[in-house]
């Protein structure tokens, strides 16, 4: 029974993992399209956040009651949602990797004409913004972006399974009853 819920458990993470990484993809698909690439506002925030913590709310709790019977300790929780946030980063980062390698090979140069432009506005002296441009340049390839993007979701994933699980946790009373009796 033991091997049978293991792979129940990791059926649901990977689904929602997926699920999450496609729903990630599809909204910055959406804005790519609509032109805010590089350009965010608060709208895409609130959208990417509703797509990152739903998703993780709704995968979390389908464990839960789909495979540990109605009980989660927080513990659970908070392992679940991040291997959840690690599927779904290396799905956000592939997408990313291959939109900078094939679809639009000129993005990541535009991002770091605004990181420049933003700088100018801010009155940075010449040599500061060469300085920072040239280490921006150097982590700011294709892999790199990849690297960080996982980075960012697995972070993330962990700060939002960290609270989602407070909330989501439900204690097996007979478990608990079990601990006093020894």
């Amino acid at each position: 029974m033991e091997t049978t819920e293991q792979s129940s458990r990791a059926q649901v993470i990977i689904k929602y993992g997926v699920i999450f990484g496609l729903l990630s993809v599809a909204s910055q698909l959406v804005f790519y399209i609509m032109g805010y690439g590089i350009q965010r506002n608060w709208a895409t925030y609130l959208v990417t956040f509703i797509v990152f913590a739903g998703s993780l709310f709704l995968g979390i709790k389908a464990l839960r009651e789909d495979v540990l019977g109605g009980h989660m300790s927080y513990g659970q929780g908070v392992g679940a949602g991040v291997l959840m946030s690690i599927i779904a980063g290396i799905i956000s980062s592939i997408y990313f990797l291959v939109l900078t390698s094939f679809i639009d090979t000129g993005l990541i140069q535009k991002m770091i004409d605004q990181i420049a432009e933003e700088m100018m506005k801010k009155n940075v002296n010449e040599e500061a913004i060469e300085q920072n441009l040239y280490y921006t340049r150097k982590f700011m390839t294709p892999v790199w972006m990849f690297v960080f993007g996982t980075v960012f979701y697995i972070f993330w994933g962990l700060i939002a399974t960290l609270i989602l699980s407070i909330f989501l946790q439900k204690e097996d009373p007979d478990k608990l009853y079990q601990n006093l009796d020894k």
